[in-house]
């Protein structure tokens, strides 16, 4: 039975690797799957690139459309997952292909529904992009009922044609007298393959709680815990520069807070906004942010400790200082989120 890292009621998931060629080819070789999905279908060629690069995007971004297994039997059922969409790692689509022998069970709904989970409560993510051929009316139907609304049509460029596309935000809170989507319903069950784009969209007002849950997300809560660890290591290294190896006060708050901003930045960049790899341009920009942060922390601590407050209290009273404004450049500037491209 195959080691699944998430699973749902019926399903579980796991990653790709190079020996599933077999069942990259059952599926992505099945023109009932691909029709909706490609012009003209996939080549054997094709099949293997397409395995290949979802190989690859788990590699660099640790997402890809992860193939799916039966509990039951570990029957594979097909795929479902994220691939990241255009240069953002923070925007990646939803998307879900089922072999046509698993059609009509109700698979790409379950299957959806985990992931959009995955997505919203583990990685962070705020909002998600949906996709479909114009006449595949049975992934609209899958997509209206994930809770997704119709926001415009885009090129696809594998089908050539403008699929319609939805939004589905992580707190979304639809208007009763708004229609979810301008076109007639679908009456068709899912079924075959979906492929899916991601963006953002405003948000309606929502209630308190709401509200509160909608800045109050997974990405903030790894950002402060990031902040506590390393409040405890910039503590340590103090402590090691000016308690036990005698240096100047001065000297150590600006060494310890130095080394600790550096370190911060790399588990900030790669933990809680989930880029695969650390650029020059964050990394100038954290210091530049953190350098207003820094020298009201160094100041005011250096202040505290002149006044007779033990350097170590000092140094923790600071930090609320700095909380905020480390806070408000992370999230609004450094790793802020793009607009949405218009089609």
């Amino acid at each position: 039975m195959p080691e699944f890292f998430i699973t749902s009621s019926r399903l579980g998931f796991r990653t790709w690797c190079k020996s599933d060629l077999p069942l990259a080819r059952r599926l992505w070789g099945d023109p009932a799957v691909t029709r909706l999905i490609s012009r003209d279908g996939y080549t054997e060629s094709e099949i293997s690139e397409r395995l290949d690069r979802e190989i690859a995007t788990e590699t660099q971004y640790r997402i890809q459309y992860w193939p799916i297994f039966l509990l039951s039997d570990g029957a594979f059922v097909g795929c479902c997952g994220l691939r990241p969409r255009g240069e953002d790692p923070q925007m990646p689509e939803l998307g879900v292909h089922i072999a046509s022998a698993h059609w009509r069970q109700g698979y790409a709904l379950e299957a959806a529904r985990r992931v959009i989970r995955h997505a919203f409560d583990f990685m962070g993510l705020e909002a998600l992009f949906a996709g479909h051929h114009p006449e595949n009316n049975a992934s609209r139907a899958l997509l209206l009922r994930l809770g997704f609304s119709y926001s415009h049509d885009e090129q696809y460029p594998p089908t050539r044609l403008a699929h319609p596309s939805y939004i589905l935000n992580s707190v979304t809170k639809k208007s009763p007298n708004q229609p979810l989507d301008p076109r007639p319903p679908a009456t068709s069950l899912p079924r075959g393959g979906s492929r899916a784009l991601v963006g953002a969209d405003k948000l309606d007002v929502q209630p308190p709680m709401r509200t509160l849950r909608r800045f109050v997300t997974p990405k903030v809560v790894r950002w402060l815990a990031v902040g506590v660890v390393f409040a405890a290591v910039g503590l340590g290294l103090l402590k090691l520069m000016a308690g036990v190896l005698g240096w100047p006060y001065i000297l150590a708050t600006l060494l310890s807070g130095e080394i600790g901003t550096i370190l911060r930045f790399l588990v900030v960049d790669r933990w809680v906004f989930r880029h695969p790899r650390p650029t020059l341009t964050r990394l100038w920009q954290y210091h530049v942010a953190n350098a207003l942060g820094f020298g009201i922390w160094w100041s005011v601590a250096n202040l505290l400790e002149a006044a007779g407050v033990h350097y170590l209290v000092a140094s923790v009273l600071a930090m609320f200082f700095s909380v905020g404004v480390n806070m408000l450049s992370n999230f609004w500037w450094i790793w802020r989120k793009p607009a949405v491209a218009k089609s």
